[in-house]
């Protein structure tokens, strides 16, 4: 694989995580419990102060 694409291969990932991040601040911002989403992994690993886990509906 080139430098050019893991490169670019990583910004996109970093972007993807920092979307994440952000809905997940928002979410315990306003109290939030439950997301339906498809990218389980990363809400599954952080733990909201609000609850003891967000519900992840499929």
């Amino acid at each position: 694989m080139s430098c050019c694409l893991r490169t670019a291969l990583y910004i996109k990932t970093v972007e993807l995580m920092s979307v994440d991040a952000s809905v997940m601040a928002i979410a315990e911002r306003l109290e939030i419990t439950k997301f339906l989403t498809l990218e389980r992994r990363d809400f599954q690993l952080f733990r909201p102060k609000h609850c003891q886990f967000f519900e992840i509906m499929p």
